[in-house]
């Protein structure tokens, strides 16, 4: 943010925004994945031969094909990262009054 001025006002505005598209999203995920988990443990088959006519995936399988393992793996590591960036500012000890 070199040469701005940082705006109080606008940065809330922002990262409003920004956690009402990602509440958004987030419950929209949610939904798809209870609707697929469901139909999937409604299926008929086994899980133990792919090549068999009636084989039916695992959720297990269905979450690694659609990268789901990959996406918490980073959600959470950066929300680790942001409570240790928090943790630092903690020891900081600076002195700061709530609005």
């Amino acid at each position: 943010m070199k040469g701005k001025k940082w705006s109080y006002r606008k940065s809330v505005r922002r990262a409003k925004a920004a956690l009402a598209r990602w509440n958004r999203a987030t419950m929209e995920a949610a939904q798809i994945l209870y609707e697929e988990k469901k139909a999937l443990a409604e299926q008929e088959g086994q899980d133990r031969d792919c090549e068999a006519e009636d084989y039916v995936p695992t959720w297990k399988a269905f979450s690694f094909d659609i990268l789901l393992p990959t996406f918490f793996d980073r959600v959470l590591s950066g929300w680790n990262g942001l409570s240790e960036f928090l943790a630092g500012e903690k020891t900081k000890k600076t002195k700061r009054s709530a609005p």
